[in-house]
C-alpha cells in the first residue's frame, strides 16, 4: 500500500484547503487516508560527509527536513536508486510565500548538493519541471539553482545597500535594470503579477534582515533597522 509522508506542520494547511479551497482540498481526501504525519520530535540526525540533516526514515528511504520554500518542506531521498526528490524546496524563486525563508532555503540547497556528490545521486525529481539525469547533470542543475537564488540576493542587496527607506516599487524597478540572468528569469516567471514571486521573496528577505514594513499600499515600504 502506497503511503504519504508528511511533515506535521503541513496540517494547517491541509485543513484550510480542505475547507476554504474545495478544488484543490476534494483531491487531497483520498490521499489523507494514506497519509502518515511526520513529527518533528521524533526527527533523527543524518549525515552524508558534509550533508546533515534532520529527518525521518521511511524504509528504505530517508526524509529530509528541507525549510526554506515553507517552514515544513521535506525532500525525499532513496538510496538504492540514487534518487533524490526535491519538491517545491528547488523551485525558483523561492521562497515565494511568507511563510518561507531565504536564509534557510539557501541552507538547504548547500545540503541537497552536497548530498547530490557525495552520494553520487543520478536522479532528481523536482516539483514542477521534467526529472534531471545523470550524476554530472543533477550536480550542475542543483549547484546552478543555489547559485540563481545566491546571485538574486546579491542583487536586492546592492538595491537597498545605504538606504533608511525603500518602496517594494523602487527596488523592483532597479532590480528590472539588472543585467544578472538571475533577475531577468525571476522577472520572467510571473510578474507583473501581485505579488509575484519576485514580490514575496523581496518581503521576506527584508525581514530577514531586520527590515520593518511600515506601509502596505502598492507593495509597501520597509524601513532599514538602527544601527
Amino acid at each position: 500500500e502506497a503511503r504519504c509522508y508528511t511533515h506535521e506542520g503541513a496540517r494547517q494547511d491541509t485543513e484550510f484547503f480542505l475547507k476554504h479551497m474545495p478544488q484543490i482540498g476534494r483531491p487531497m481526501q483520498s490521499g489523507l487516508a494514506h497519509t502518515e504525519w511526520l513529527a518533528e520530535a521524533e526527527a533523527q540526525e543524518f549525515a552524508f560527509a558534509e550533508a546533515r540533516f534532520r529527518g525521518w526514515k521511511a524504509g528504505e528511504a530517508f526524509i529530509l527536513a528541507t525549510p526554506g520554500h515553507s517552514p515544513d518542506s521535506v525532500a525525499v531521498y532513496v538510496p538504492g536508486s540514487h534518487a533524490l526528490f526535491t519538491g517545491d524546496t528547488t523551485w525558483y524563486v523561492s521562497p515565494n510565500n511568507q511563510r518561507g525563508s531565504v536564509r534557510l532555503l539557501l541552507g538547504s540547497a548547500a545540503n541537497l548538493r552536497a548530498l547530490a556528490a557525495t552520494e553520487r545521486v543520478s536522479y532528481l525529481g523536482h516539483g514542477h519541471y521534467p526529472p534531471v539525469t545523470g550524476e554530472k547533470a543533477v550536480f550542475d542543475w542543483l549547484l546552478g539553482y543555489e547559485m540563481k537564488e545566491k546571485s538574486l540576493v546579491s542583487q536586492i542587496d546592492k538595491v537597498i545597500a545605504g538606504k533608511e527607506r525603500v518602496t517594494v516599487e523602487a527596488c523592483l524597478a532597479r532590480l528590472r535594470q539588472s543585467s544578472s540572468p538571475a533577475v531577468k528569469e525571476a522577472f520572467e516567471i510571473n510578474f507583473p503579477r501581485l505579488p509575484s514571486y519576485i514580490d514575496v521573496f523581496l518581503g521576506v528577505l527584508l525581514r530577514e534582515k531586520g527590515w520593518q514594513r511600515v506601509d502596505r499600499a502598492e507593495g509597501g515600504a520597509w524601513v532599514a533597522p538602527e544601527a
